[in-house]
């Protein structure tokens, strides 16, 4: 989790704290459009709060396995992305390929963190704390929808 959030941050940095830079440098765009400069940024927060979460909890137990979790979602979409592109709109510049190779590594290695966690079995056989969570975040919605109901006019 430490090794997720310090490789999303530069990455979450460069993209938002000077998106010109970024894509004048590493892409090769010389004049980067208002509304990509916009979604870079974005996507910086994002990445910020997504690797923030994983800092967190890599010191707090409680929160370790959901954040294994999102680890892997989260590079995992990005390589199936960047792979789909790849094959789709052709070769990109160096930088991404770069970033293909960290994720597949994050990714990677968050699986192996789960696995040892012995996360991997609950997915088909019940574990106490991914069933408590579970059972917490729809115990969570029935009250929502119950107070909705009562209160609606």
């Amino acid at each position: 989790l430490i090794f997720a959030f310090v490789a999303v941050t530069p990455i979450a940095l460069a993209y938002g704290v000077s998106p010109d830079w970024f894509a004048s440098t590493f892409l090769g765009i010389e004049m980067l459009d208002t509304n990509i400069a916009h979604i870079l940024r974005a996507i910086m927060c994002l990445y910020l709060a997504l690797g923030l979460f994983w800092l967190y909890s890599a010191f707090n137990e409680a929160y370790r396995n959901p954040a294994l979790l999102t680890v892997i979602l989260f590079t995992g979409g990005l390589v199936t992305g960047r792979i789909i592109s790849y094959f789709a709109d052709g070769q990109p510049q160096p930088i991404l390929i770069l970033y293909i190779w960290i994720r597949v590594y994050s990714c990677s290695y968050s699986l192996l963190g789960i696995q040892i966690a012995g996360m991997i079995g609950a997915v088909t056989a019940p574990n106490k704390r991914i069933n408590s969570f579970a059972t917490a975040h729809w115990d969570y919605h029935k009250a929502v929808a119950h107070y909705a109901s009562r209160y609606a006019y």
